[in-house]
């Protein structure tokens, strides 16, 4: 049986979408594979920060993977590509640190559309990119349009596709829609929620409800709580499907994304999406999809809201999202590719 070290994120102790993916892929990969975790439990409060505490904590999970590695000898280290400067020194040095003790294959995951703007902001994340390109094997990207990207940089018979999927799968309940929008994500300003608010702090006739985990920010986005708007803390599991279920729509207002699993979530139930069109958003919901609105743009959101509500073919594109997800993101779909990409 084939050996595996996983490093990086997951939940339930942190929720995010990456975090879920991998929480989603440990899980499948489990079930076939030998599989060990160094998991790095990082808080939503450290979001942004560069602290001496937290690079304290990543160099002890830089010598746990060494142990670990020297003692086991896995067959692969799989792992995230953090695309910040100080997440890809993290994700170099936890690779350098498996190499040292085992040359074996290493796996890393790039989960976000933002690459170029993360390889092209300085000389030392380029320099960075392609040490780690150098030591790696296989580079699981999200999309077709991104393997393209990436071939740039790598060969390409080193990256493979996996699109984003589910831990859990509901089927939508029929029935009567509520009158309420939904907003689902950690509360962040680059999640374009402060936009969201104010449009509807603007507009009493409509109604939000929101749910996210809080940064340092909880003051202030509690100052939004009104008649018309809902702040409470991160849902999960059922809940949270019952909750998407009956919005009439999903809010999405973020500056830039990779598949957001909370896409897919309300894709799978048939809830339409509000969103901006940014990182892969586009390949998840097709070019000509009508509801999407320019980021960091309250006018066009108020815009794009307007539109929904004139919209005269709700149950036609409920019914397309549902069959989209069905056809390439289910879970089935995803752990036959998963699993091709480490029994080879």
């Amino acid at each position: 049986m084939k050996k595996i070290l996983f490093f990086g994120e997951l939940a339930p102790n942190i929720i995010h979408g990456i975090s879920l993916a991998n929480r989603l892929n440990i899980d499948l990969l489990s079930k076939k594979y030998f599989l060990d975790i160094v998991e790095e439990k990082s808080e939503l409060k450290e979001h942004n920060k560069r602290t001496s505490s937290k690079i304290i904590k990543i160099w002890s999970y830089i010598k746990e993977i060494y142990n670990l590695n020297k003692k086991k000898k896995y067959d692969f280290f799989y792992t995230i590509f953090s695309l910040s400067t100080f997440g890809s020194i993290k994700t170099l040095f936890s690779i350098l640190s498996f190499k040292m003790s085992n040359k074996r294959k290493v796996v890393i995951h790039i989960h976000r559309g933002d690459f170029e703007i993360f390889y092209n902001k300085n000389l030392l994340n380029k320099y960075i990119v392609k040490i780690i390109f150098k030591l790696i094997d296989k580079l699981i990207v999200l999309s077709e349009n991104q393997k393209i990207q990436f071939s740039e940089h790598l060969d390409i018979s080193k990256i493979f596709i996996l699109e984003n999927s589910l831990i859990e799968e509901f089927q939508m309940v029929d029935g009567e829609k509520e009158e309420q929008f939904i907003y689902i994500s950690n509360y962040i300003k680059e999640k374009g929620i402060f936009e969201l608010l104010e449009v509807f702090s603007n507009d009493k006739n409509l109604s939000l409800k929101c749910f996210g985990g809080f940064v340092n920010n909880e003051d202030e986005i509690r100052k939004y709580e009104s008649k018309n708007i809902k702040i409470s803390s991160f849902i999960n599991g059922k809940e949270k499907f019952q909750e998407i279920d009956k919005s009439q729509a999903l809010i999405l207002p973020s500056w830039n994304e990779g598949q957001p699993t909370v896409i897919l979530e309300a894709m799978m139930m048939g809830t339409i999406v509000i969103t901006t069109k940014v990182g892969l958003i586009e390949e998840l919901l097709g070019e000509d999809y009508p509801f999407y609105f320019k980021a960091k743009n309250q006018k066009s959101l108020k815009e794009c809201i307007n539109r929904f509500q004139r919209y005269e073919n709700k149950d036609e594109l409920s019914y397309k999202l549902r069959q989209i997800y069905k056809s390439k993101y289910s879970k089935e779909i995803h752990q036959q590719k998963l699993l091709k990409i480490f029994g080879e």
